[in-house]
């Protein structure tokens, strides 16, 4: 095999790693977020489909197009999450967002309740909980339900624990509401449970706008570790692929120039 067949196969390589990066970033960062803002469009919907049904008790409302109803959203502005919350964590659920956890509690604030939302800990195609892992004791997040009502919680607690340690360990204040964001821990070994566990705290501007603001002050974009490496991988690729570009045509002009001295 000549050197300009090995040249070339290693380019096509490389711009196939580009491409494959590329794509990574693009569903994470675009599609992703694209896809989780339209299903919180649908919350919304049924928000106004709910005040109807209560204005007017008579008239039907489908609340879902399918089994799968979402019956609120979750805003984490530490991460820069925004994401639909399912009544259910099978495996669809938690492929579109979060799912609630059968018999954990609902969204609506309830003393002596620890509630469970759960999803993955992202894919090559969404981020959902990837991120999670960077939430911090006095973190906020806000929910909102089905009815339109705001909750905002502060994280009061971090764990990490076995999978048949979960339950064990979740806590419980018979005079709080709170809230546990739950997901596999570390990224691709997903050996233990991540457990952010947050009490509902007073809220006085209760409207979709002062989440805004809340998620507007947060790190913009925020790339997870693995992001950060496909990053990296692929600005290398890059200045991989235009060196030796560069080199073959520096070569090239050689060749030229010492054949006109001959």
């Amino acid at each position: 095999m000549s050197d300009r067949v090995r040249l070339n196969i290693s380019r096509i390589i490389i711009l196939v790693v580009i491409f494959y990066c590329s794509f990574i970033l693009y569903n994470t960062k675009i599609v992703s977020v694209k896809e989780q803002n339209e299903n919180i469009k649908k919350l919304e919907k049924q928000i106004e489909k709910n005040k109807e049904k209560e204005s007017n008790p008579v008239s039907e409302v489908d609340m879902s197009e399918d089994d799968y109803e979402i019956v609120g959203a979750l805003y984490v502005p530490k991460i820069s999450l925004k994401i639909a919350v399912y009544n259910s964590t099978d495996e669809e659920a938690i492929r579109r967002g979060a799912g609630i956890l059968e018999t954990t509690g609902s969204l609506i604030p309830k003393k002596g309740q620890n509630v469970i939302v759960t999803t993955h800990n992202g894919d090559d195609k969404r981020d959902l909980f990837m991120n999670l892992h960077k939430m911090k004791v006095g973190d906020i997040f806000f929910t909102k339900d089905s009815s339109g009502n705001i909750v905002k919680y502060k994280v009061n607690n971090i764990q990490k624990v076995l999978p048949t340690e979960l339950f064990d360990k979740m806590v419980y204040d018979k005079e709080v509401s709170k809230m546990t964001l739950l997901t596999c821990t570390p990224v691709g070994i997903n050996s233990h449970r991540l457990l952010v566990t947050a009490d509902e705290v007073p809220y006085e501007k209760q409207s979709l706008e002062e989440v805004e603001v809340e998620m507007e002050k947060s790190e913009g974009i925020t790339f997870s570790n693995y992001e950060k490496i496909i990053i990296d991988i692929l600005i290398l690729r890059l200045i991989f692929l235009v060196s030796t570009f560069a080199v073959n045509r520096d070569k090239k002009k050689g060749e030229n120039n010492s054949g006109i001295l001959e």
